[in-house]
């Protein structure tokens, strides 16, 4: 059996709920416990239209980080 993945909600202020993501630490260790230590976040958040169930917001310093495992329509962390 598999250690349990930690979770983040993600509330929007203008709708009712909020929707809970899985942290895949198993699949990208490094990335997980980076954005861990920023929670928690209040940003606008935006959605991608075309992958489906994917969000993501722009952050105001963000730390180079080495790729890691990210399948389309998972969380990821991109730096530009």
């Amino acid at each position: 059996m598999s250690k349990k993945r930690r979770r983040i909600r993600l509330t929007y202020l203008d709708t009712p709920g909020g929707v809970v993501a899985e942290m895949l630490d198993d699949e990208a260790p490094t990335i997980c416990q980076h954005i861990w230590e920023l929670l928690p976040l209040e940003k606008q958040t935006f959605h991608g239209l075309y992958s489906g169930r994917e969000v993501f917001m722009l952050l105001d310093k963000p730390k180079p980080m080495p790729p890691e495992n990210s399948p389309p329509g998972e969380s990821q962390r991109r730096h530009r």
